[in-house]
C-alpha cells in the first residue's frame, strides 16, 4: 500500500522546466499488463495530498473491475479503417502505460492512459 512518506522517500521528484508543474514518479508493475507503468502523482510545493494516495491505492486494488469498461470502449472508438481489426484487438492484452493522479482537479480524480498492441 503506498503512503505518502514512501513517496517522499522512494519517488523521483521532477520539477517542470518551465511553469509550476511537479510530479513524483515511480514505475509499478501491474503484473500481465505490461511490464511497467508510468505512474505520475502531481504535486505542489512538493506536497502530495492524502486523497491522491487513497485514490491510487482504490485503483491499484481493483483496476481489474474497470478492464472490461476500458475493452469496451477501446472497441467501440475503432475507426473504419481499424474495424476490420476488431476480433484481433480483442484477443490482445491490455497494457497499462500511464497512470497520472492530479493535484486538485475538478474533473478527473485518475487519468489512466492504456492500449493494446
Amino acid at each position: 500500500m503506498l503512503t505518502i512518506e514512501k513517496i517522499k522517500n522512494d519517488y523521483s521528484y521532477i520539477e517542470a522546466w518551465s511553469g509550476n508543474s511537479e510530479t513524483y514518479h515511480d514505475s509499478p508493475i501491474f503484473e500481465g499488463y505490461g511490464n511497467f507503468c508510468d505512474l505520475y502523482l502531481r504535486a505542489q510545493n512538493q506536497h502530495v495530498k492524502q486523497e491522491q494516495v487513497d485514490k491510487y491505492n482504490e485503483f491499484r486494488e481493483s483496476f481489474k473491475n474497470y478492464l472490461p469498461e476500458i475493452e469496451s470502449y477501446i472497441l467501440s472508438s475503432l475507426r473504419n479503417s481499424e474495424f476490420h481489426l476488431k476480433d484481433i484487438i480483442k484477443q490482445k492484452k491490455l497494457t497499462l502505460d500511464i497512470i497520472e493522479v492530479p493535484f486538485d482537479s475538478f474533473r478527473y480524480e485518475l487519468v489512466l492512459i492504456c492500449g493494446k498492441t
